[in-house]
């Protein structure tokens, strides 16, 4: 009725009857400057069964009194409040729930919410629900202990961006039929402490970003995650900074996405990655880069026969002491700038089985290895690679390099090669 006025102040309904309304889907929809609505005194919807998008982007809206919503056989509440930026607190107590099947994206960047009372909400239908709260940037609590998410296939950013939320109860979640979690956490940075001790993973496949930037928790224990039947765990912890304990003991065997999955993990003390099987991985780029904590990782089983993307995988692992890679076979490989970088710790790389024949890119490989010796690459085929700046800068401990076998005629670039090797 009013999508898209994106000029109009305020509404006033006091004269409407609704009681034979099924839907007021994008009633209000864009309508980006509107500050106040008028609802009549005796307002009934029993008839109502779609509240789709109502309030969608009505960014200036900073209060709304529903409290004389008939909603007992709504269905459809999806992106409700989706965008309604300016609204600080919401009170929804009164809703009936019962019949409702869709709550995506339902409040959904309200970003100065401070307040929701979800107390009353019931989800016994509800099949959608993915990012239920992404962006709710203002938020710090939320209690959902009354959720049923059993019928949920997707928790796909359900509070991603919750920069503010402190704790939050999901005591109740039950997720047998989730096959999607990305980005269920992304970015709650002040979430210090997380319990997910409830959740079934058994036929989660997308695991990717899961908890990138989950920068304040300092554990997280997953030791009962089952992920047999995971495909992709792409920046599953990037970025959690503080994170010193982490419990897992994942099945990966059909994994083939592991890129910069606990890239910047820079407080994990230990990490237990060697029943991991990757033969089903293709990308490690930055797996474990800045993990500057760790003093060993084995990884002596992994299996890198499909991985073609390798670069930056060890990039500021400065406190690794050994690290064993003389199984990893790189056949497929075209990149490795920044492999070993920063890896200042290490006084050796068993490198004799490295197949480099289709590697174009050597930047910074060995860059600030600052305690490594000697380095035998009599076994590098270089035919193909077009860069080698940097490539053994900074390397101040080494006495014995080989590179007898080295052709560098495709070479565009030799800056630096050598620089500091004292």
């Amino acid at each position: 009725m009013f999508y898209n006025l994106g000029n109009i102040i305020e509404v006033n309904l006091s004269k409407f009857d609704f009681s034979n309304i099924e839907s007021i889907g994008e009633m209000f929809y864009n309508c980006s400057n509107l500050k106040k609505i008028i609802f009549p005194n005796s307002f009934d919807t029993p008839s109502l069964t779609s509240m789709y998008k109502t309030f969608t982007n009505c960014e200036s809206l900073q209060s709304l009194d529903l409290s004389n919503f008939n909603t007992s056989l709504v269905s459809d509440m999806d992106s409700l409040f989706d965008g309604c930026s300016s609204l600080q607190s919401l009170d929804i107590s009164s809703f009936d729930t019962s019949q409702v099947t869709r709550i995506r994206s339902m409040f959904s960047n309200c970003k100065l919410l401070t307040s929701l009372n979800l107390s009353h909400f019931r989800t016994p239908n509800v099949k959608q629900m993915e990012k239920l709260f992404n962006e709710c940037n203002s938020l710090q609590f939320i209690d959902i202990s009354n959720f049923d998410t059993s019928l949920i296939s997707s928790l796909e950013n359900i509070f991603s961006q919750c920069t503010s939320l402190k704790s939050i109860n999901l005591s109740s979640f039950n997720t047998p039929l989730v096959t999607v979690m990305e980005s269920a956490f992304k970015n709650c940075s002040s979430l210090k402490t997380l319990d997910i001790s409830s959740f079934n993973t058994s036929i989660t496949f997308n695991f990717n970003f899961m908890f990138s930037n989950c920068n304040s928790l300092t554990s997280l224990d997953l030791s009962h995650f089952n992920t047999s039947f995971g495909r992709m765990m792409k920046e599953m912890f990037n970025n959690c900074t503080n994170l010193i304990h982490l419990n897992i003991n994942f099945d990966t065997s059909k994994v083939s996405l592991m890129n910069k999955m606990f890239k910047n993990c820079i407080s994990l003390t230990s990490l237990y990655v060697s029943n991991f099987n990757t033969s089903k991985v293709n990308s490690m780029i930055s797996m474990f880069e800045n993990c500057e904590s760790l003093i060993s990782l084995n990884v002596s089983n992994f299996d890198t026969s499909l991985v073609s993307q390798i670069e930056w995988i060890f990039r500021g692992c400065k406190n690794l002491t050994s690290l064993d890679v003389s199984n990893f076979d790189t056949s497929l490989v075209t990149d490795m700038e920044n492999m070993f970088n920063g890896c200042q710790k290490l006084t050796s790389i068993e490198l004799s089985k490295f197949n480099t024949s289709l590697v174009k890119n050597m930047k910074n490989l060995f860059y600030n290895c600052l305690t490594i010796t000697s380095l035998n690459l009599s076994n590098f085929n270089t035919l193909l690679v077009e860069n080698m700046q940097q490539m053994f800068g900074n390397c101040k401990s080494l006495k014995s390099l080989n590179l007898s076998n080295f052709a560098t005629q495709m070479v565009e670039t030799m800056e630096k090669m050598f620089f500091n090797c004292e």
